[in-house]
């Protein structure tokens, strides 16, 4: 069901966050204490050596939160794991089942003749294919594709949440799921369609969220509260809470965490910040501070963990960071996908057998492979250049569509053809991961290995992958 923005409950909604944002700055004027004063809290106590952490985020890529706050990386650095809601290699297995139609989506959505038309030109000008039956129905495709844009141009690489998670990877910190996927895949109040009719429409929407944000960036988790908590499911949100209560003393009895959830799961006696101090645990806000440490914090993947994943049947093998990689077998081929949430790059390899060349010539024969990959979507080339190894052939294109880049690389060896890339949908690839691992690493091998010495045995279809997700606050 379509929600509007124009609507009296919305109106309403409007003039409780204006009204928020004046107790805000009273608030701040006055330097009145509150309940829930921060969105970082520190666990000590009930038998704790080393202190742990509790944050509130925001599934947006805002990047107020982090320049305004740096003690979120202090907290991420000085523990042992990094935990979220959803584990991400959870996230991105649902996803690739959903768009491998391996499983249908559990929530289905009908959509108008109007907005059928609008998701079909949108999932067109994106994946250059026509959308099936499933992909109309999931409401995840349609709140992706039809939803507003919070998206700016000076925006962290994805949500806050999925960003401090790739920054944790790159210190190399255990990560940690919260809950199962079936609890993100049962709720009864997700974000749903948001309908604007005209401009006042859009304007209150983005006004409705820019105050939201001020709440957030200002640490004001009280005001944050009265405003979100008429359209919190109390029942559903207990029960979410009860089980990340579970895990994170589970982790507590282990080490220490720093655990970032939807800031809509701190507050209230239902809150988290209530029931650790239940379990006995003493929490203390960790007051904002900006002192531009945000800035030596980044996402590095030359810090990562790496792992070789290897393909005994076509004879190659990649390097790629450590997590779920989806592997499957493709027509007279098979191909291994990888996924970060924290970046939103995709990585791409897969090897076919190719017969001969029929008369064309090494080049023209993978220029071809090329074009028929992206017939389906116009792809401005960037560059192209033709590539050699040892007698190994490749050619090496990068492509613009829609703000999103990717490097292709094709090699030819012994009548295969090895199919490489890389994209982002955030304007820049990383370079140590498209270029001196990805591809560098397979030629590598390639180099090294003598064809027929494998055992033609089958790969491994294990899928972990993820998917976003993109309610608020919760």
């Amino acid at each position: 069901m379509c929600k509007s923005i124009g609507s009296t409950k919305s109106a309403q909604l409007l003039s409780l966050l204006l009204l928020s944002c004046l107790v805000l700055v009273g608030h701040s004027l006055r330097a009145q204490q509150t309940k829930y004063s921060s969105f970082l809290w520190e666990i000590t106590g009930n038998g704790l050596s080393k202190s742990s952490y509790l944050l509130g985020s925001v599934h947006l890529k805002d990047r107020r939160p982090i320049n305004n706050n740096d003690s979120i990386f202090v907290a991420i650095t000085n523990t042992d794991a990094f935990a979220l809601e959803i584990h991400p290699d959870t996230l991105y297995k649902e996803i690739w089942d959903i768009r491998l139609n391996r499983r249908p989506s559990s929530k289905k959505i009908e959509l108008t003749d109007v907005q059928k038309k609008e998701f079909v030109q949108r999932y067109k000008k994106k994946y250059g294919v026509m959308p099936d039956s499933q992909q109309l129905a999931s409401p995840y495709m349609a709140e992706y594709l039809l939803n507003p844009s919070h998206d700016k141009p000076d925006d962290i690489t994805a949500v806050l949440d999925a960003y401090l998670y790739g920054v944790a990877r790159s210190q190399r910190k255990q990560i940690i799921g919260l809950e199962p996927m079936a609890n993100q895949r049962d709720l009864r109040n997700s974000g749903g369609l948001v309908q604007l009719k005209n401009k006042k429409d859009s304007n209150n929407y983005y006004q409705h969220f820019e105050l939201l944000m001020q709440l957030y960036s200002a640490g004001n988790l009280d005001s944050l509260w009265k405003v979100i908590s008429p359209n919190i499911d109390i029942e559903e949100m207990q029960s979410r809470n009860n089980t990340m209560l579970n895990n994170i003393i589970a982790q507590l009895d282990k080490g220490t965490v720093c655990a970032v959830v939807g800031a809509a799961h701190l507050p209230s006696d239902i809150g988290l910040i209530h029931l650790l101090k239940l379990k006995g645990y003493r929490l203390r806000p960790v007051m904002t501070r900006k002192t531009n440490l945000a800035a030596k914090y980044k996402i590095d993947y030359s810090t990562m963990e790496w792992a070789a994943h290897t393909d005994s049947v076509y004879g190659y093998a990649v390097s790629l960071p450590k997590g779920y990689v989806h592997k499957t077998r493709i027509l007279g081929g098979t191909s291994m996908m990888y996924g970060d949430l924290s970046t939103q790059t995709e990585l791409m390899v897969s090897a076919v057998f190719a017969g001969g060349l029929n008369g064309l010539t090494p080049e023209a024969f993978l220029k071809q492979e090329y074009e028929k990959r992206t017939a389906n979507i116009k792809h401005q080339i960037v560059s192209e250049k033709l590539l050699e190894k040892n007698g190994i052939q490749g050619m090496q294109i990068i492509t613009d569509h829609d703000n999103m880049l990717t490097k292709w690389e094709f090699w030819l060896k012994n009548n295969t053809l090895y199919t490489l890339s890389a994209f982002t949908s955030n304007g820049q690839l990383d370079s140590y991961l498209s270029d001196q691992q990805l591809s560098a690493y397979l030629i590598e091998y390639l180099l090294k290995n003598r064809f027929g010495q494998y055992n033609a045995t089958s790969l491994q279809n294990d899928t972990y992958l993820f998917t976003g997700y993109n309610a608020l606050f919760r």
